[in-house]
């Protein structure tokens, strides 16, 4: 519920953004047009999240849905491993790797739909914990490359940026994934369920998205942002 609740937060964050955006000639279409399609997708997350609202008012699974994974009304499951590898490397490349391209300045500085809709590098922290938390799913390659490829980055920007405090921070938050995955991967199965580690996963990635959400409804509604 949580995470379902992270994630209509950030649908709604954006769609506010969307209608105020529409208000103000300063943000061109492909702007708007995107703070749409984002509403939308974490929408349609949050509603797979519950099961369209199946675990809410306990409805009864129509036969159809009876051959998913869970027996609920949802579409990932029909497919579970491949829609969380989708969803996990996918948050991986949002939440990390494109904060960490920002912060390096690779992207155009004049470009304004890059500089509100790429995510700031204050998101790491919540991108690259999550790549920590696995257990059951650990022998993917998709899996490996996020946690090496996270814990990588959190190296990179320990030792090439330019402050101390941030210094500290990345490199404390690079110790804290890598004791927190060996963790995981040396008692993992003290868990009364193989994939519930994945369930805290699934907590710090839309808590990331809401925070990303926020992030850009605030810009949208600043006074002169450019």
């Amino acid at each position: 519920m949580g995470s379902a609740g992270c994630l209509f937060a950030a649908s709604v964050l954006f769609a506010t953004a969307f209608f105020n955006a529409s208000a103000d000639r300063q943000w061109t279409l492909p702007v708007r047009w995107t703070l749409v399609l984002f509403s939308l997708l974490f929408l349609l997350i949050g509603l797979e999240e519950i099961s369209w609202f199946q675990r809410v008012f306990e409805f009864r699974t129509p036969d159809l849905f009876f051959k998913n994974a869970q027996r609920e009304i949802n579409l990932h499951n029909f497919a579970t491993d491949k829609t969380e590898n989708a969803y996990y490397f996918g948050a991986f490349v949002f939440l990390v790797v494109l904060p960490f391209i920002r912060s390096q300045r690779l992207l155009p500085s004049t470009n304004h739909y890059f500089e509100l809709l790429v995510p700031r590098t204050y998101l790491l922290g919540a991108g690259t914990i999550a790549c920590a938390y696995n257990f059951d799913m650990w022998n993917t390659v998709f899996t490996q490359v996020e946690f090496f490829g996270a814990l990588a980055i959190l190296l990179t920007y320990a030792l090439i940026c330019a402050q101390g405090f941030e210094r500290v921070v990345a490199a404390g938050a690079a110790v804290l994934s890598a004791v927190t995955q060996v963790v995981f991967l040396s008692r993992g199965e003290w868990f009364a369920r193989e994939y519930e580690v994945k369930e805290y996963k699934e907590l710090l990635i839309p808590l990331g998205f809401a925070l990303f959400a926020l992030d850009v409804y605030r810009r949208v509604n600043k006074p002169n942002p450019r």
